[in-house]
């Protein structure tokens, strides 16, 4: 059961990592050109879409979205895509034994990156857990605001049309105001920073501006993306140019409700930074200078809105959308090269009479898909029946992948994708479960019937492409595959 979970785990993490670094491109160099002087509001709407596109890369289908664009162009694109609205296809047949050795190396190397993942994913998770407990710790210990502050912040509340006041507390330690706490967050203002001054003013407004836009509530969305994706540094560099447009987009809001303007806020950005003291929240972020200088030369280059406005929500909105839907079609399996069906008049009639439900779109007739997906199930529905731990080690004595002496669920899986049902003779006889063309056992039907007609040359291979007539072969085809209870 866990090997399953882990390939499935795995394919979800590969199509975050290729779609969400497809987005990441193509944001940053919009972001770079035509974006240049967009609104920080606009820009950080777009890193947010970026980061929910890692984690959630594929979503409703839409004939028109990112993921339809990237089946185009990348191999395999519209396979991963396609997982979202289709069951896994069985996995093809092992070429040849010669395969073996490389076929059995894998799941051990599976199992390693598999490891190493795991013990990554662990340390960022302790890191993230230990750094919000350590500042919840600080925070307890932290005395409340008074009441002249907390009315302070109230109307400062009412400026930004806040439907609820933060709780605030007093940190004489920190080097400016930050927040802490996603879902009820609580306001922490340094001592140094006097109640009522213009730049008390801007600090304040600046943090409620970050409750108004529920950036606190989006950390854990980045957070839980910078985990997933602790090893690849697209992610962390998304995170960077997220935090960076979120925090211009607070201090529009500051200097539109605010009582200083851009040269003064500026100047109170360069005194946070340069405090000595334990920086906290996006105040940490002027601790770099690229981030600093970035919101200096913004207020300086001159202000932009704060809100977006209904035509660039509009727009957004949109961009969302095509950017999390999914594929517009469900890609193709390959055809499995080992398994052969049959559009021979008499053979469609005799599953029509035996299994009507074949018919799947019940219009009476058996298309050449009916056909094959008919006898597709059929060759599942016999393994099934028959096949268990001792056949596949008599077919195989090295099924064993994991080398653990026995023969797991899984591994009969994997098996399954090996075996063909076959003819004891060249013509009609008993079935056998036939290895790679090497190795042959009979099958025990006990309860079983099977009902198979042998090949006359009119076979088609693969349910996905019937058409392609083939010689005849050793392999008879399925009618039906039933137990004596049915």
């Amino acid at each position: 059961m866990i090997a399953p979970v882990l390939h499935a785990a795995g394919d979800w993490l590969a199509v975050g990592l290729v779609h969400g670094t497809a987005l990441a491109l193509v944001t940053g160099i919009a972001v770079a050109t035509v974006l240049r002087r967009a609104r920080p509001a606009l820009v950080a709407a777009l890193w947010t879409i970026v980061l929910l596109k890692f984690l959630i890369p594929v979503g409703p289908r839409a004939d028109i979205s990112l993921s339809s664009a990237l089946e185009q162009v990348l191999p395999g694109g519209g396979d991963q895509a396609a997982a979202q609205v289709a069951p896994a296809p069985a996995a093809p047949a092992a070429p040849a034994l010669a395969a073996a050795p490389a076929e059995r190396a894998w799941p051990y190397l599976a199992a390693l990156l598999a490891a190493l993942y795991l013990a990554g994913l662990a340390v960022a998770l302790a890191r993230q857990v230990g750094g919000r407990r350590a500042l919840r710790r600080r925070l307890r210990a932290l005395p409340a605001a008074d009441p002249e502050i907390a009315a302070a912040i109230e109307r400062a509340a009412d400026i930004l049309r806040l439907r609820s006041v933060p709780a605030a507390r007093i940190d004489r330690g920190a080097t400016g105001p930050y927040l802490v706490g996603a879902l009820r967050p609580v306001l922490v203002l340094p001592g140094w920073l006097h109640p009522g001054a213009p730049a008390w003013w801007a600090g304040v407004l600046h943090e409620l501006a970050h409750v108004k836009r529920r950036d606190p509530l989006l950390a854990t969305l980045e957070a839980a993306v910078s985990c997933l994706f602790w090893f690849w540094p697209p992610v962390a560099w998304s995170r960077r140019q997220l935090d960076r447009a979120r925090e211009m987009a607070c201090d529009e809001w500051a200097l539109e409700r605010g009582p200083l303007g851009a040269l003064d806020y500026a100047r109170f950005l360069v005194d946070v930074a340069t405090r000595r003291g334990q920086p906290q929240g996006g105040m940490a972020l002027l601790r770099s200078k690229s981030q600093l200088a970035a919101r200096v030369d913004h207020l300086v280059d001159g202000g932009r809105a704060a809100r977006l406005g209904r035509a660039r929500a509009a727009a957004l909105a949109a961009w969302a959308v095509l950017c999390l839907a999914g594929a517009g079609r469900v890609a193709r399996a390959e055809p499995d090269a080992s398994f052969q069906c049959s559009i021979e008049p008499d053979l469609i009639a005799q599953i029509l009479a035996r299994n009507p439900d074949a018919d799947a779109d019940g219009d009476g007739l058996l298309s050449q898909d009916e056909a094959c997906a008919h006898q597709r199930r059929m060759r599942q529905r016999l393994l099934d029946q028959v096949l268990d731990a001792d056949t596949v080690s008599q077919l195989d004595p090295e099924a064993d992948l994991d080398g653990d002496g026995v023969i797991s669920d899984y591994e009969i899986d994997w098996a399954k994708n090996q075996i063909d049902v076959g003819l004891a003779g060249d013509s009609d006889g008993e079935l056998v479960l036939e290895y790679a063309g090497e190795r042959a056992v009979p099958v025990r039907t006990g309860e079983i019937r099977v009902a198979a007609a042998p090949q006359s040359g009119r076979v088609c291979r693969a349910a996905t492409g019937c058409g392609e007539v083939t010689p005849a072969g050793r392999f008879p085809l399925l009618i039906d595959v039933s137990t004596s209870q049915e």
